[in-house]
């Protein structure tokens, strides 16, 4: 389906929209915890190679997607999408964050915290947040990295 955009003023400007799209992260119509699945993706970034990085909550994951690549890798929780209270685990991971020494920052909002895997690591570090589910709300939605300053929007 194409679409147009008419912009009126002493010159007409006409947009085309380019409706082809392609599946870069996932299977259309199949979520699951597979590699190459995703269930429930949220925020993602691109780093300075073009890989992608998903955090997709209800597999309590992050993947890493390399272009090309027919399935992701999980960089941030358990790869089968399993969910525990310790720092190896994840629990509905809605945002995340890569720096320049590709470590990965996850919004971890089923336990309130950041946590910040290094690049290689089993587990991940709590930076922000106490991990309680039933302690203070702390809804953490969008993860910014200033310098070496990190804030976190609620």
């Amino acid at each position: 389906m194409i679409q147009s955009i008419q912009v009126t003023s002493t010159t007409a400007i006409s947009y085309r929209w380019n409706a082809t799209a392609k599946t870069i992260a996932g299977i259309v119509g199949s979520s699951g915890n597979g590699s190459s699945q995703l269930d429930s993706p949220y925020g993602l970034v691109v780093d300075s190679s073009g890989a992608i990085y998903v955090a997709d909550a209800a597999n309590n994951r992050v993947q890493k997607w390399i272009i090309g690549a027919s399935s992701g890798t999980t960089v941030a929780g358990q790869a089968d999408g399993t969910y525990s209270f310790c720092p190896s685990y994840s629990f509905n991971p809605t945002d995340v964050l890569v720096d320049s020494n590709g470590t990965v920052y996850v919004s971890d909002t089923g336990y309130q915290r950041i946590q910040r895997w290094t690049d290689g690591s089993s587990s991940g570090t709590t930076v922000a947040g106490t991990g309680r589910r039933n302690g203070i709300v702390l809804v953490l939605t969008v993860i910014l990295m200033l310098s070496n300053e990190y804030v976190i929007e609620e």
